[in-house]
């Protein structure tokens, strides 16, 4: 009977702990993403994809992964299949848009985000993982448009205001925008949100230093 008790204990937490890991699983890849790990930050996310090809979280930042390695294809194949499968996924829509953008594409890359944010929008209002991938790739791409990363980010950290990827992604819209003060402020949102990202800390000297050097061309 003591063996029994043992067994169920053990396998009760296993049980509890799947989910977690599953999570810890992508921010494990994001974290290496921010980190320019990208063969590490691909490797897990692959993983993830293989085992559940519907998980969405995990296909968008594969894509992010791909574009950060400037593999735009592959991220372009990745979300056409998905969305082949899921058409009205908002996050792969986004994501999609990220590629359009990078291909010069505006108007369909504006007309994906908008579509993802009319599907993504319920009682409490627009997803913020919608606005927060809308504003990452309007800042990444050089065809983005930085005015309307600012305004759909802004939204987001209103609705979520312990977000710290909102933040820093604000923040990098306001150096896209040549606004350092502002960059600032978000990143230190972004710093205490979570003291364990390191890369608005890295952002926010990156800041002081365009300013001190008066090339904002080193930004990105």
């Amino acid at each position: 009977m003591k063996m029994m008790k043992i067994t169920m204990t053990v396998l009760i937490a296993g049980l509890l702990g799947i989910p977690k890991v599953k999570a810890q699983s992508i921010q494990e890849g994001i974290n290496h993403l921010y980190a320019e790990r990208n063969k590490s930050a691909k490797e897990t996310l692959d993983k993830l994809v293989a085992a559940n090809p519907n998980n969405l979280e995990a296909v968008y930042w594969l894509g992010q992964v791909y574009i950060a390695m400037e593999d735009v294809k592959s991220a372009r194949d990745l979300y056409s299949k998905t969305l082949q499968a899921n058409g009205n996924a908002p996050l792969i829509l986004a994501g999609m848009g990220h590629v359009n953008l990078i291909d010069g594409k505006k108007d369909e890359a504006r007309q994906m985000f908008e579509t993802a944010i009319n599907l993504s929008t319920g009682k409490k209002g627009v997803d913020v993982s919608i606005l927060n991938a809308i504003g990452r790739a309007n800042v990444d791409a050089k065809e983005g448009d930085v005015t309307y990363a600012i305004d759909k980010l802004k939204i987001a950290a209103q609705k979520d205001p312990k977000n710290a990827d909102v933040f820093l992604n604000l923040g990098d819209a306001y150096r896209k925008a040549h606004e350092g003060g502002n960059a600032v402020t978000n990143y230190d949102m972004a710093a205490s949100a979570n003291p364990a990202m390191a890369r608005p800390v890295y952002r926010k000297a990156m800041v002081y230093y365009t300013q001190k050097t008066g090339s904002w061309l080193l930004i990105f």
